[in-house]
């Protein structure tokens, strides 16, 4: 960090998290924001937003996105697979396990 972000960390973190949704979708995967949560990840709370869309032949892809201030700086964290097979339990430990 060392302060070489200026401005309002919360809207910086959004506009990080806004960025990377937006980037990491598959060509031809239109992803649809179908829930967001509060969770804890170095001491504070991050916004992970859950987005999903149909890849191809009906084949549904999740994606958990979120941001947040890492050892450097800002950090951005995206999950993606397939929905059939995605355990919330797992992922979400995951995330908890950052330091």
């Amino acid at each position: 960090y060392n302060g070489i972000l200026s401005g309002n960390d919360e809207q910086m973190m959004e506009q990080l998290r806004q960025a990377a949704e937006q980037q990491s979708n598959p060509s031809g995967t239109s992803m649809q924001v179908v829930d967001s949560f509060d969770t804890i990840i170095r001491g504070e709370t991050a916004i992970v937003t859950v987005s999903e869309g149909e890849y191809y032949e009906g084949f549904t892809l999740r994606q958990w996105t979120t941001a947040f201030q890492g050892n450097n700086g800002p950090t951005i964290l995206i999950i993606q697979g397939p929905a059939e097979a995605w355990d919330d339990q797992l992922v979400d430990d995951f995330i908890k396990s950052i330091r």
